[in-house]
């Protein structure tokens, strides 16, 4: 299928690289299917581009590479409504904010996680209570892998 987006023009999807999230992102109840882009080559940032709304993409990155002991505690009823379990390949996503004109700026959203089962394509966006993490984490000054790596690509 091909979905218009602003960002990259229209892009062609296979049906099985769409990601579900019912009730969508906060603040974007209405964007409830997703596909993961690829940012650069070899970086280990990528879009999450909704497919509901064209304009509506964030830069993600998984958590551990920019915090090597970030994990998440799932609640059995968040575990149950995207049926993982302990062997269920799945992956974590977190929104990344850049600063127009300042990239080494950059922070990530560790608080509001998205969580995803790989395998059935199902995801939830959680907001972490009682943690340490910060919703404006610094990329830059804190992971010399993800520097070196969008060094790299760049």
């Amino acid at each position: 299928m091909k979905i218009p987006t602003t960002r990259f023009g229209e892009i062609k999807v296979e049906e099985k690289q769409i990601i579900d999230i019912p009730g969508g992102l906060v603040g974007f109840p209405q964007c409830e299917r997703f596909v993961l882009l690829e940012h650069l080559k070899e970086s280990p940032y990528r879009w999450l581009q909704s497919v509901d709304e064209p304009s509506v993409a964030f830069l993600v990155i998984n958590p551990s590479s920019i915090v090597k002991d970030y994990a998440i505690r799932l609640n059995p009823e968040v575990a149950e409504s995207l049926y993982l379990s302990e062997e269920t390949l799945k992956m974590v996503l977190a929104i990344v904010s850049v600063p127009l004109g300042k990239s080494k700026e950059a922070t990530v959203n560790l608080v509001a996680p998205i969580v995803v089962n790989s395998e059935k394509r199902l995801g939830k966006q959680l907001i972490l209570e009682d943690t340490d993490w910060s919703i404006h984490h610094r990329i830059y000054g804190t992971s010399e892998e993800v520097r070196s790596v969008e060094e790299k690509a760049a």
